[in-house]
């Protein structure tokens, strides 16, 4: 896994390039290149510049069934290098898309933002080789001096076929360190394959469209907020939650995988939820305001 972080990081900066929400989230936009990538989101295509016969990995999805919203899409195809201009920092196997920019030879990553979501929700399908895995991840930074500061990051696991859109939610979790700092960039990333190279495999395709972002972190209330009381925890069959503050107006469930579980409005400061029908593992769960604001986050662990 290091070295496929290195992959991603070493071998870029991070630039400040003025976008709110996220540029270019519905993919409708393509550089005219020879080998064309989203605008504002450069990929594995810049290593085809450094042997023509390495294989391109992104491409624009204009079918209807590979599109969710407006024309196209971003397909993300993992493929293996033929030649690796830097063998010692960077896989052979690849499949990778994020925000920033290339300013040749170097990948310019990140995109200037002070905004504080909660969550980055996004469309996709999936098509993995075996039993590869997916990846999106996003985080927040600002620069302190020599040093970055990451304030959240969020991450989601696509596993297993999924041959028609579905939508996916990556909460960022903050740091309570830096919670109270205003980001200057975020990155997202997109990866058709997963951190180790070792279960990576070729062929694996993913399908993203309509990302966006949702949600404002309220670092306050978030601190403030009244310990909520969850039980059973591990659950069964159901959930029930107490002391919830007067504040929070909705309860939004993710899978581990960031599927949205549930999403219910709350009209009291209890609340009970059936799980009978819920797969076993691990779920997280926001309690947010009527502006969408996080009054309270935790984790809840089904068996059955």
């Amino acid at each position: 896994m290091k070295k496929y972080l290195l992959s991603i990081l070493a071998i870029t900066s991070f630039v400040l390039s003025g976008f709110a929400q996220v540029p270019n989230g519905g993919f409708e936009n393509w550089t005219v290149a020879t080998y064309p990538d989203p605008v504002g989101w450069p990929s594995a295509n810049i290593l085809v510049f450094a042997n023509p016969s390495n294989p391109r990995s992104v491409y624009q999805a204009t079918a209807t069934a590979d599109v969710h919203g407006g024309a196209s899409a971003m397909a993300i195809h993992t493929v293996s290098l033929v030649t690796n201009p830097l063998p010692t920092m960077l896989d052979d196997v690849w499949g990778i898309c994020m925000t920033g920019y290339v300013a040749f030879p170097n990948l310019k990553q990140g995109f200037a933002s002070t905004q504080k979501p909660l969550q980055m929700e996004f469309y996709a399908k999936y098509t993995p080789n075996g039993v590869d895995t997916a990846i999106a991840l996003v985080w927040l930074q600002k620069r302190n001096g020599s040093q970055v500061d990451t304030i959240a990051a969020g991450g989601t696991i696509l596993t297993g076929t999924t041959s028609t859109y579905a939508q996916y939610t990556t909460v960022l979790n903050y740091n309570p360190n830096y919670a109270h700092l205003t980001p200057d960039t975020m990155v997202v990333v997109f990866s058709s394959s997963a951190l180790y190279e070792a279960n990576r495999k070729v062929g694996s395709v993913l399908y993203v469209d309509d990302v966006t972002l949702t949600g404002t972190y309220n670092s306050v209330n978030a601190i403030d907020a009244p310990e909520v009381s969850v039980f059973p925890n591990p659950a069964n069959t159901e959930l029930n939650f107490s002391n919830v503050p007067s504040s929070a107006t909705k309860i939004i469930v993710y899978d581990i995988a960031g599927r949205k579980q549930l999403e219910q409005n709350l009209t009291s400061v209890s609340l009970n939820i059936d799980t009978q029908s819920w797969n076993a593992g691990a779920y997280s769960y926001e309690l947010l305001d009527s502006k969408s604001n996080a009054v309270y986050r935790g984790k809840v662990l089904i068996k059955h």
